[in-house]
Formats: C-alpha cells, structure tokens, sequence
C-alpha cells in the first residue's frame, strides 16, 4: 500500500507556491509464519545411581544389578562379608580383583550382575549376609500365606550364590508349615477353627508351586490334600486382606486358596488326585461294617440286628459334594458311634474301628493319590 504526502516550497511575491512530492513510503504488511511445531521431549536416559541401602563409602567393591531397564543400582559393600558368607560371590571378587580386565566404579572394582538378578533381589540377600536378625525375622512373619511367595527370590539367590546356610533354613522353614503325619493334620485343623484371619495361616497353592519348584516333596501331600477340600469358589482375591480386592465376598476367616496360580501340571495332579481321594473313600467306608454271616443258614453271627442301611445311604448322598473332607467326615462318623449311633456293643467297636482305620489309609496313601513319591530327597512324580 503506497501513500505521497507533499512538501510546499515557499514562493517570492513574483514567483508562484509550487508542491513537489515528498518521498513515498512503503508500508509492508505483517509477514505470516506458520506456527513452529511442538518440541519433542527427549526420551528418559538410563539412570546408575547408587543403592539407598547398600552404598558403604569405606566398601571395597561395587555390584551392579539393573532394577528396571532405565535404573541400575550400584551396591558398595565389603568383600569380607561377601567372602565370608557366598561361595559363588567370593569366585567373583576373585575374579574382579586379580583379572587382566578390571571395570571400576568410584575407585573400586565393579562387578557387573546377570540380568537375571534384579536389584531387589541382590538387596535381599546382602541384608540376609549384614544383618544376622534379617532371616529370623522373615520367616518369623505373621503372614504366614505369604511366606514362600516372600522367601522365593531369596531362596533362588542363596542357592545360586552358594550359601546354603541360608537356602536350608528357608526349605526347613516351608517343610514344617505343612503336616507330615495324622496327628499333626489335627492339630492344623484346630488352627483353622481357631484362626481370626486366613492370612495367618500357610495357603496350600502357594506351597505347591514353592515345593515343586525348590524340590520340597513332603510339604506336598498335606497341601494337595488341603486345596482338595477348598471349594473353588473361594478364591484368595476374594477374601477380605487379599491385594486389590476391595470388594470381598467371602469372610475375613474363610479357607480360601490362589486357585489362578495353580500351573497347568500341578492343576492335572490336583484333579486327578481329588477323583481318587474321594473314590477310594466311597469304595471303602463300608468295609467290614457288618458282622460275618454264616454260610450256612446266612444269618449274622453275633446274632445282632442292627440296621445300616440308613449309614450307608448318609455317607453316599455326601458323594454330591464335590469338595467333600474324608478326613473330617470319618471324624464325625467316630465322634458319633460314641454317643449317637444305635448299634449293639459288638457293632459300634468294629464300626468305629473300620472308619479309624479308613482314616489312616487315606492319610497314608495321599502320596498315591496324587502322584507324589515322598520316599527320597528328591522330588519325583508317580505314574
């Protein structure tokens, strides 16, 4: 757009006012830029910090163990402690210090983890080796459900890094959560009768999966046998305390199992075993309930006539229970020829006697049932 303005030159009285144009102005429009686009933020770098915990000033060697793929943690500890209580760490130090190639980091040598070892896992089992109240003090946890799931990465640590001490009193401590032998099933019952919390109590899933994992046969047969009268139903993330389960159905003290980490193998070995437990009680429950007959006019000897039908038709309608408790069952059946049963003498003795020793077949053969070989140290599956 243009514009002139003019400029008047002052005329004499003879000559007359002449306006010459002034210098013409440009005016320039606004130049339009587009709008720049949006600055990219750089990605997130890698961090290597030091440990919270574990970062001794005067420490004379550094472990490095990656916490996630953005953060690794440097641990600066003693190679006495390390020595002292790891084989497999002392090869390391070894190694670090007098190798041709040494990494360093902050003045002292560093050795570099496997990837497979996080650094809260490295964390564990430094705190196990600096702190002698470290191990008690875990295995000595209330929840008691949640111990192999805890004791997990510590016991692959210890095993791994050589330090056995640690590895056998944590195998030691999930054996004896679990009933070896009738009477002390009993005494675990009284528990759960007794107990205000299912958290306080060892849960059977998590104590499959931790005894076939590490090799614990005999924690196996009480465990199976206890997931067998779980109804599955009461999952353990429905159960008030569980994590991320705000909205619980079922009791605070219920029985309830972690049914959804029951692995594929050991979920068949559970079926299959419970289809036998429950068979082998209804195939023989009714043993030798009757006194003999004679052979000869088919009347019974001792001369009773008591009526066990209706006994029997009891013990096979509880056949509709899927989850039923054999153990339990034969319990009551006892409890009962003792004070309800209407039997003579002669019958109530052997009756009594038949479910007593039900119940310790059945204990017995749980092994059998599902596929368990106890009878060595190492963990094997039956046929």
């Amino acid at each position: 757009m243009y514009s002139e303005s003019y400029e008047c030159e002052e005329a004499s009285d003879e000559t007359p006012r002449v306006l010459y144009p002034a210098v013409m102005r440009v005016s320039t429009p606004p130049v339009l830029r587009a709008p720049s686009p949006p600055r990219t933020p750089s990605p997130p770098r890698p961090q290597t910090v030091p440990h919270p915990t574990f970062y001794f000033t005067d420490g004379d060697i550094a472990l490095s163990a990656r916490e996630s793929d953005m953060l690794t943690y440097i641990f600066r500890v003693h190679r006495l402690f390390l020595r002292h209580h790891s084989e497999g760490l002392r090869d390391m130090v070894t190694a670090a210090v007098v190798g041709q190639t040494v990494n360093e980091y902050d003045g002292v040598p560093l050795i570099i983890m496997s990837e497979e070892d996080t650094a809260q896992d490295l964390a564990g089992l430094l705190q196990v080796m600096y702190d002698i109240s470290a191990l008690p003090r875990i295995l000595g946890a209330d929840r008691r459900a949640d111990a192999p799931i805890m004791l997990d990465s510590l016991l692959e640590m210890s095993q791994k890094y050589g330090m056995g001490g640690v590895a056998s009193a944590i195998t030691e401590h999930i054996r004896k959560e679990w009933p070896t032998t009738l009477q002390q099933w009993e005494v675990r019952q009284l528990e759960l009768q007794s107990t205000t919390s299912h958290e306080t109590l060892p849960e059977p899933v998590a104590a499959i999966q931790f005894a076939t994992a590490y090799d614990i046969p005999s924690v196996l047969p009480a465990a199976f046998y206890h997931l067998a009268v779980v109804p599955t139903k009461r999952d353990w993330r429905d159960v008030p305390g569980a994590p991320g389960t705000p909205n619980a159905t079922c009791p605070e003290n219920v029985q309830a199992a972690r049914w959804f980490s029951l692995d594929d193998c050991n979920a068949v070995r559970f079926v299959k075993g419970r289809d036998a437990l429950l068979d082998y009680y209804f195939t023989h429950f009714a043993d030798d309930m009757e006194p003999p007959v004679n052979p000869y006019n088919r009347r019974r000897e001792t001369g009773c006539t008591c009526d066990f039908s209706p006994l029997r038709t009891e013990i096979r309608l509880a056949a509709t229970c899927q989850h039923l408790d054999p153990l339990l069952a034969l319990k009551k059946l006892i409890e009962r020829c003792d004070h309800a049963l209407t039997f003579c003498p002669t019958c109530l003795v052997r009756v009594r006697g038949n479910f007593m020793k039900l119940r310790r077949d059945i204990w017995d053969r749980l092994p059998e049932f599902f596929g368990v070989q106890t009878g060595t140290n190492r963990l094997t599956w039956g046929d």
